[in-house]
């Protein structure tokens, strides 16, 4: 415990004075916001061998009306625009062209997102050769529950 403390003390110390941290704990913030309220919001359900979820929102009479005291999409796009515009501002500082930006900013996306979907696909190999989820050539998890997963890709 006493490491992790001084980890990140260090990391704090090392952090430029120009750094935002009002920024950061508004990322930080708005991001776990977003993933905690999805995370509440979902009705999964399980009927007959498939996997759906809809938006608790449309199956409740008054939770809409929250939706308009907790609107934190807007902070969290705002924050990652501003990270983002810091970001390229650093790389035209350093000399570097915008398709070097352009391509860093791919890479950092493309990666999670072909992890996940080489997971999803090995998830879904694995359930065909069990036979395993559904009928037909194409057994696995199958739609609506197959588009489950890809719901936190739009986090990237």
């Amino acid at each position: 415990m006493a490491r992790d403390r001084l980890r990140a003390r260090d990391l704090v110390a090392e952090t430029p004075d120009t750094r935002d941290r009002y920024i950061d704990f508004l990322r930080a913030a708005s991001i776990i916001a977003v993933v905690v309220g999805h995370w509440f919001i979902a009705v999964i359900w399980w009927r007959d061998g498939v996997i759906g979820s809809v938006s608790a929102i449309g199956k409740t009479s008054w939770l809409w009306i929250a939706t308009w005291f907790l609107q934190v999409i807007p902070l969290f796009f705002f924050v990652g625009g501003f990270s983002n515009l810091v970001s390229h501002r650093s790389h035209r500082r350093r000399g570097l062209s915008e398709w070097t930006f352009l391509r860093s900013r791919a890479e950092r996306l493309l990666r999670p997102s072909l992890v996940f979907v080489g997971f999803w696909a090995g998830v879904q190999l694995v359930l065909h050769v069990a036979d395993a989820g559904g009928d037909g050539w194409l057994r696995g998890v199958q739609p609506p529950g197959a588009t489950i997963p890809f719901g936190p890709l739009w986090f990237l």
